[in-house]
């Protein structure tokens, strides 16, 4: 949970897949429904709750009409709804705010300079610039030192506690 202010920034941007802003938006009476149920009975099941869906969600997968579990789903990336506690029968979900604890909000840009210099602690050394990829970064952009490594094409960023 210490992370959490690092993350909650990135979260209430909302889904960066322009298909599911189309869904959630379509199912906005759903997710309405979702929340009041939790608001008003959470902790809950994925099966206790009603599935209001207008459109079902759509995939090749095993989520494939799961409308409940997939809304739960999106609002706990929305930071919306987390997940209670879990008991044989899977995950109970309820609204973020009385899950998470009470945190300092952090600006989206000092959240993504917190979440660089957290990656670059764990990786040690890392490119300033990775590939680009679907979720969570490689890179570190301008965090830690620059350097270069003895027979490595290119610059890298070390983390400062390291030198």
């Amino acid at each position: 949970m210490s992370d959490l202010p690092l993350f909650l920034p990135l979260m209430r941007g909302g889904p960066q897949s322009a298909a599911v802003r189309d869904w959630l938006s379509t199912n906005d009476p759903f997710r309405r429904d979702i929340l009041g149920r939790l608001r008003d009975d959470g902790p809950l099941r994925p099966v206790d709750i009603e599935d209001t869906s207008v459109q079902s969600w759509r995939s090749t997968g095993w989520t494939n009409d799961r409308n409940v579990l997939q809304m739960l789903e999106i609002l706990t990336e929305c930071g919306e709804v987390a997940v209670d506690h879990r008991d044989a029968k899977g995950r109970w979900f309820d609204l973020a705010e009385r899950v998470y604890p009470a945190v300092a909000s952090a600006t989206a840009d000092e959240a993504a300079r917190g979440r660089a210099e957290r990656r670059l602690s764990a990786l040690g050394i890392a490119r300033r610039k990775g590939v680009a990829q679907p979720g969570e970064p490689v890179d570190v952009g301008d965090v830690g030192v620059d350097v270069l490594v003895e027979g490595v094409d290119g610059r890298w960023r070390v983390d400062r506690a390291l030198l």
